[in-house]
């Protein structure tokens, strides 16, 4: 669930995050706490997610992609490069 999630949360968190109501929270964390399996796979999940977005390689690919388009004046390059 999503709840009343802000929209760039979930922009920037995707499916590694996990979206509640505020008056949902103690039932979501139950649900974890009480599922080894479930709450492993989540932090599966979410760490691949950071690896995959925010690694060292990442960063390095994201500023030689920026580099090679920065004279073409393409400002949708950029955003997708940077995912925004």
């Amino acid at each position: 669930m999503r709840g009343d999630t802000p929209p760039h949360f979930v922009d920037t968190f995707g499916d590694a995050a996990l979206y509640c109501n505020p008056g949902d929270v103690l039932d979501v964390v139950k649900r974890y706490y009480s599922n080894r399996k479930l709450f492993l796979s989540q932090s599966r999940l979410a760490q691949e997610r950071v690896r995959q977005r925010y690694s060292h390689e990442t960063y390095v690919a994201q500023i030689v992609a920026l580099s090679q388009q920065k004279d073409s004046g393409d400002s949708s390059a950029v955003a997708s490069i940077v995912g925004r």
